[in-house]
């Protein structure tokens, strides 16, 4: 009983220890001007104003991107070359047209006495299959599931703005990966909370070929997001670019397949 009691003054004394040294401490985050020019850009063959958004990266937490708006942009085929226009917060928009399968597209950036250049070249997209949804509490859930051979992603726009479910923020996008990886981080990557939506939705998918650089991008950008938090985390570094020295992000081009279904 002596030895109990001496065992138990013990532990609560390291106790006392441990949480009588708490203290708030202040470290401070030490940033560099990297002076990257930061491309966004994803062309693809529907007859749309195609965006390529430039912006700078910022320096302390919780700030937002410096948007670029007097660079010199265009794309080109190799036969036909067109200039785009800037609208606002840094993008820049092409006339109404597609980029097809087949070419090579090659975009070229001039901004402050330096030139950026980039090129990719869009793949045939596999056909989207049936949506495939199910029963949940309050609503429906997708099901997701790997498809065909090629890797590709899957844009879901879902819209309830016309339901009676709907409150204040009715629209929601939900991006599924299949790049046709084993990667050990994506198979133990962190749960993410589940998405229901109500019924009488609008669901409109867009599917997007995915090229061999253009993949490798995604990879590693979502080993930096959705898929780290398990013990498999990669180490920090930017995602790989088909940009020129000097740009961070991608430029990539690929084809679309798309639908829209109207949920019963």
């Amino acid at each position: 009983m002596a030895i109990d009691r001496k065992i138990s003054s013990l532990v609560v004394l390291l106790c006392g220890i441990f949480l009588s040294c708490e203290e708030e401490a202040s470290i401070g985050i030490e940033t560099e001007n990297v002076n990257l020019l930061a491309v966004e850009a994803v062309l693809t063959n529907e007859n749309i104003n195609h965006a390529i958004r430039l912006t700078l990266p910022y320096q302390k937490q919780n700030e937002s991107a410096k948007p670029v708006s007097d660079a010199t942009v265009s794309v080109s085929d190799g036969t036909t070359t067109v200039e785009l226009i800037h609208s606002v917060d840094g993008e820049y928009l092409t006339p109404k047209m597609r980029f097809v399968s087949g070419r090579t597209y090659t975009l070229t950036i001039a901004h402050n006495g330096r030139q950026y250049i980039a090129q990719d070249s869009p793949l045939p997209v596999e056909p989207l299959n049936a949506l495939s949804y199910s029963n949940a509490e309050g609503g429906y859930r997708f099901n997701f599931f790997e498809t065909g051979t090629e890797p590709y992603y899957i844009e879901y726009i879902v819209d309830w703005s016309d339901t009676p479910s709907c409150t204040i923020d009715c629209r929601a996008k939900i991006v599924y990966y299949d790049l046709k990886n084993i990667d050990a981080n994506e198979l133990f990557k962190p749960n993410q909370s589940d998405f229901i939506f109500p019924a009488h939705s609008t669901v409109i998918r867009r599917k997007f070929s995915v090229s061999d650089q253009y993949r490798a991008f995604l990879r590693s950008m979502l080993s930096e997001t959705q898929w780290r938090g398990s013990v498999f985390d990669v180490q920090r570094d930017n995602a790989p670019t088909n940009l020129s020295e000097g740009a961070i992000g991608f430029f990539a081009v690929s084809t679309v397949a798309a639908d829209t279904v109207k949920i019963p």
